[in-house]
């Protein structure tokens, strides 16, 4: 409610005082000011945001320079995010590691495998990707998995999501399919969406390695798109992923994740919404798992259907950036029965770094 009145404020009595800059971005787009718009942590962050406004486009723009010298600011982001940080690695994968931004896992969004759960909001988790798959001869198309981008050229997903199928392409900026994109209160709209073409998938190795296609290994797989993602709409933003030591050594059981996607509901059918739920990471003896595997659910709250190669994802309650823990891999038959298996994306890292590139 407070953002919202401030956000009315500036709306009304700032249009004659505008700022003029070269890096005047949406306020949410600019890291160094996240926290200040979401939060307003003190009356001096809320001063400085004041006197940085350069327009408005449903939430204040700001110069971004005006807070290179904020340390408050910038001393909390960096201490979540900064990359360097991380567990020894090869050599030659030091470089790929700058090919994954910074500027990760920040919704604009402020205040066929989701079972129990409820509507995402625009803008919430600007990192989903459908992926569209020939489904007969008469290549018709369907949105078959789902997967996150985690830089302008890679989307990660499952490997059950692109060996043996025929790709088609990728969507990024999606929201309700076949909808006009609207906030629940239908005060924002948004229908820039983009349609990628696939350069190529890659499929871990040693998928299915133990032959077990009900209970997949090494289920992940990274979609190379030709051209570039554009990160400058505020429906489409890359995800971290668990680089630092921190994230990659931590203990997740009684965490509390989120899985989000367009998968199968209750009803059976398939939801044309993005959808989310909270759901409880188990210790690894409670479900059927394989090796390098996450173990998450509730009764009632699951994936389904759908949602396969969709990330299962923790807000940082420092930086209130996304970091996907983990790939929607497989679970039971009847969804929300009990819990779901999630490839470990902390123990593929090295794999990543390993194969991506320019």
């Amino acid at each position: 409610m407070l953002l919202k009145i401030v956000l009315l404020v500036f709306q009304i009595y700032l249009v004659d005082s505008w700022r003029q800059c070269d890096d005047c971005i949406s306020s949410l787009a600019c890291a160094k000011t996240y926290n200040i718009t979401s939060f307003f942590e003190t009356p001096e962050s809320l001063l400085q945001l004041y006197q940085s406004i350069c327009g408005f486009d449903g939430n204040p723009k700001v110069c971004c320079s005006d807070f290179a010298s904020s340390p408050q600011i910038s001393v909390r982001i960096n201490n979540a995010i900064d990359v360097h940080e991380y567990v020894k690695v090869k050599r030659d994968m030091k470089e790929n590691i700058e090919l994954l931004p910074k500027n990760c896992g920040i919704t604009s969004f402020v205040e066929d495998r989701i079972y129990g759960g409820s509507i995402a909001e625009l803008h919430e988790f600007p990192w989903m990707a459908l992926i569209s798959t020939y489904i007969d001869s008469e290549n018709n198309l369907d949105f078959t998995c789902a997967g996150t981008i985690i830089n302008s050229k890679y989307i990660l997903t499952a490997a059950h999501c692109v060996v043996r199928r025929k790709l088609a392409g990728v969507r990024v900026g999606e929201y309700k399919i076949d909808r006009k994109d609207c906030s629940l209160d239908n005060s924002i709209c948004d229908e820039n969406y983009q349609d990628l073409f696939i350069e190529k998938s890659i499929s871990h190795e040693k998928y299915l390695s133990d032959g077990n296609t009900k209970r997949p290994s090494h289920d992940i797989a990274l979609i190379r798109i030709e051209g570039e993602i554009d990160f400058s709409q505020d429906n489409v933003a890359p995800i971290c992923l668990p680089l630092q030591k921190e994230f990659r050594e931590s203990d997740l059981v009684n965490e509390e994740g989120v899985v989000a996607g367009w998968g199968a509901i209750e009803t059976g059918m398939r939801s044309t919404e993005l959808l989310k739920v909270n759901i409880k990471i188990l210790n690894d003896d409670s479900c059927q798992r394989t090796n390098n595997t996450i173990c998450a659910g509730n009764i009632g709250k699951d994936s389904c259907h759908a949602d396969s190669g969709g990330p299962l994802m923790i807000q940082q309650p420092e930086s209130y950036r996304y970091i996907q823990y983990g790939v929607v891999s497989f679970g039971n038959i009847d969804c929300g029965s009990g819990s779901a298996t999630y490839t470990d994306v902390r123990k593929y890292i090295d794999w990543i770094l390993e194969k991506i590139e320019k």
